[in-house]
């Protein structure tokens, strides 16, 4: 409907910025393979729940959209803070120790050009960052192209230990 190939990302809770106007719908349920929003599944048009306010509009990142990612605190190029850029808009990738592994990190390398992952790490072990916190709950299988493509919450995060940047995301990568 906008041109776009496809989408990579879907924010929750505004996180692309609010917007004011009217709430048209809410509920929206599409499979993917319509070819415009309103083939999708949603309540009626022109009403929504009681729990809807501009706080909650939903969001997309298409691909074509300027996506930038980089590491940032570390003592070279191939270390640090996880860092994402999505139309010059900066934050992080918040981490808890029980949810990370390698192949989130395997995944980061790659996609900035490094042949393997050497570690991936949390508790902000390469400083806090600052601005928007991009997502807390990202999954990959480690085959995965872009971060983006990971499984998970992308949008602002609204636990106070993400906000507070304590669990920035950091990689080690090693071989170009």
């Amino acid at each position: 409907m906008l041109g776009y190939p496809r989408a990579i990302a879907a924010p929750l809770h505004s996180s692309l910025g609010t917007v004011s106007g009217r709430i048209w719908t809410d509920s929206v349920q599409c499979r993917g393979g319509e070819g415009n929003i309103l083939d999708c599944h949603f309540s009626s048009f022109g009403s929504y729940s009681k729990y809807c306010s501009h706080y909650t509009d939903a969001g997309v990142v298409c691909e074509g959209v300027d996506v930038n990612i980089r590491l940032a605190g570390g003592i070279d190029k191939s270390q640090g803070r996880v860092e994402i850029g999505l139309d010059g808009v900066w934050g992080t990738i918040c981490h808890y120790a029980s949810d990370i592994n390698i192949n989130e990190a395997t995944v980061i390398c790659r996609q900035l050009g490094y042949g393997k992952a050497l570690a991936a790490t949390y508790k902000s072990s390469f400083g806090s960052g600052y601005g928007r916190v991009w997502s807390n709950n990202i999954d990959c299988y480690g085959e995965e192209s872009s971060i983006l493509e990971c499984s998970g919450t992308w949008g602002i995060v609204s636990t106070s230990t993400c906000n507070n940047h304590n669990d920035d995301f950091g990689v080690i990568c090693g071989g170009i």
